[in-house]
C-alpha cells in the first residue's frame, strides 16, 4: 500500500475542480433544429400538438362509473378458441353506440382475435378488459391495416405521400417505397366521429370535439 501524500492529495483535488468545472459544458442542451426553434419554418411545417390528448382533454379524472356494460362475449366472442371474433366485436360495438349515456365495452380474460378495424364514434365509452399479463385481456391483430384497412378513408393521405414523395430510401436495404399512411393517422382501434371530411386535420379536430371522452381501460393493470 502507497504511503498518502499531500501532493497526491493536492492533485486529486485539482483533478476533481478540473472535471466539475467542465460538466456545465457538458450538459449544455444542443442547439434546436429550425422547425423546434424558427417561427417561420415553424408556421411552414407545423407539428402536431397533443397537450390535450386524453380523457376529456387530459383535465378531467376517469370516471369509476362503468354505466352500461356491454359484454363482447353476449355478441359471440370466444377467447382463446383460435378463431376470428372480429364480427363479433363488431356487433357488441354497435350495440353499445345504442346506449344513451355512458357505456363501457367489456373484453373477457384471454385473446381475442381481430381482423377488422374497430371505429369508435362517441363519446362516454370505455373498452374494459380483465388486466394485463397472464389472466388478462388481449387483443391480437395478426395482420397489418393495408389488409384490412379497405375503406377509403385515407386516400388524400396517400395521395399527398405520392405528390409529395414521401419515401424511406435504404439502398443497401434494397428499400425504396412511401412511408405508410398509417405512420400518420388511423391504426387497429380508430376514434373519430362517423361521416367528417377526409382531411387527416379536420378530421383530427372533429375527433377532439366528438370523441373527447374514449378510455382504454385493461382491469385494474394497464390498458389493452
Amino acid at each position: 500500500m502507497m504511503p498518502f501524500s499531500r501532493d497526491r492529495c493536492a492533485l486529486g483535488l485539482m483533478l476533481s475542480v478540473a472535471v466539475t468545472a467542465t460538466l456545465p459544458a457538458l450538459a449544455k442542451s444542443p442547439v434546436l433544429p429550425k422547425i423546434l426553434s424558427d417561427r417561420a419554418t415553424m408556421t411552414a411545417n407545423p407539428l402536431p400538438d397533443y397537450s390535450y390528448a386524453g380523457y376529456g382533454f387530459g383535465l378531467m379524472p376517469i370516471p369509476d362509473d362503468a354505466g352500461t356494460v356491454v359484454d363482447v362475449t353476449t355478441y359471440g366472442v370466444i377467447p382463446d378458441d383460435g378463431l376470428d371474433d372480429s364480427k363479433a366485436v363488431l356487433r357488441a360495438i354497435e350495440a353499445a353506440n345504442a346506449v344513451q349515456g355512458r357505456v363501457t365495452l367489456r373484453f373477457p380474460k384471454g385473446r381475442t382475435q381481430i381482423t377488422e378495424v374497430l371505429r369508435i364514434t362517441r363519446s362516454d365509452i370505455v373498452l374494459d378488459g380483465a388486466g394485463a399479463g397472464p389472466g388478462g385481456s388481449e387483443l391480437w391483430f395478426p395482420r397489418p391495416l393495408k389488409l384490412i384497412d379497405q375503406s377509403h378513408d385515407y386516400d388524400e393521405l396517400r395521395a399527398y405521400l405520392v405528390r409529395e414523395k414521401k419515401q424511406q430510401v435504404e439502398p443497401e436495404h434494397n428499400i425504396d417505397y412511401l412511408f405508410t399512411e398509417y405512420s400518420w393517422a388511423g391504426g387497429m382501434i380508430l376514434v373519430a366521429p362517423p361521416a367528417v371530411a377526409q382531411s387527416p386535420t379536420t378530421a383530427a379536430g372533429m375527433s377532439a370535439i366528438r370523441c373527447w371522452r374514449t378510455v382504454f381501460r385493461a382491469g385494474s393493470s394497464a390498458a389493452i
